[in-house]
């Protein structure tokens, strides 16, 4: 049996209203942040808008503050 490593986790995409209740965000501001940037990667498929849970999981730890 060989070690797992991160390319054996399998990638969960979830589309633009999962990922707002996901991170605690609005619809609308995370749509702001693709429009102006400074937002997490996302995906674009046709007219779908899909993130990649470890993509919103990395942004927001970029965002950690500590006083």
């Amino acid at each position: 049996m060989t070690k797992g490593n991160a390319t054996d986790i399998p990638k969960l995409r979830i589309k633009d209203p999962d990922a707002a209740k996901y991170t605690g965000l609005s619809e609308i501001y995370l749509r702001t942040l693709r429009m102006k940037g400074g937002g997490p990667d996302y995906l674009k498929v046709g007219r779908a808008v899909l993130y990649d849970v470890r993509d919103l999981d990395r942004w927001l730890e970029s965002k950690k503050v500590s006083s």
